[in-house]
C-alpha cells in the first residue's frame, strides 16, 4: 500500500456550459429561465458568483447574424429569470425571430478561470412583446 500527497495548486479550467435555457409563456409575455446543472451548495467558495451571459440576435441571410441585445445575469442558488421585455428593451419590433446565445462565466471559483464557457443557442423563437 503508497499514499500519495499532492503539493501545489491546481490548474484551473474554463468552465462548461452548464446551463440550462427555457422560454416561458406568461400572460403578460415571456420569461427566460436560467438554470446551472452543475450547481451544488456549498461546493464552492462562499465568494464564488456565477453569471449567465445572454446575447439576443437576430439571423440574417447573408451576413453574419446581427446582435440586438446583451445581458449579464448573476445567478442565485443556480437560477435567475428575466422577462424577454426587459431582455430585448423597447427597440425590438413585435413578432420578430430571434434567438438567444448563452455562456456561464465563475468569478472567484476555485475551479474555474474567468473566461467564460462556450455559447449554446436555442432554436429561432418569434419573441412576441
Amino acid at each position: 500500500d503508497a499514499s500519495y500527497v499532492l503539493t501545489g495548486e491546481r490548474m484551473r479550467a474554463t468552465p462548461n456550459n452548464s446551463l440550462a435555457l427555457e422560454v416561458i409563456p406568461q400572460r403578460s409575455g415571456y420569461s427566460v429561465r436560467i438554470t446551472d446543472l452543475d450547481y451544488q451548495p456549498g461546493l464552492d467558495t462562499p465568494q464564488t458568483q456565477t453569471f449567465a451571459l445572454l446575447v439576443v440576435k437576430k439571423p440574417v441571410r447573408f451576413w453574419a447574424d446581427k446582435k440586438v441585445a446583451e445581458t449579464r445575469l448573476l445567478l442565485i442558488n443556480g437560477k435567475s429569470e428575466i422577462t424577454v421585455d426587459q431582455l430585448l428593451g423597447n427597440t425590438v419590433p413585435k413578432g420578430a425571430s430571434y434567438y438567444i446565445e448563452y455562456s456561464l462565466s465563475r468569478i472567484n471559483s476555485r475551479m474555474s478561470d474567468e473566461s467564460s464557457s462556450g455559447a449554446k443557442s436555442t432554436l429561432p423563437l418569434v419573441l412576441a412583446r
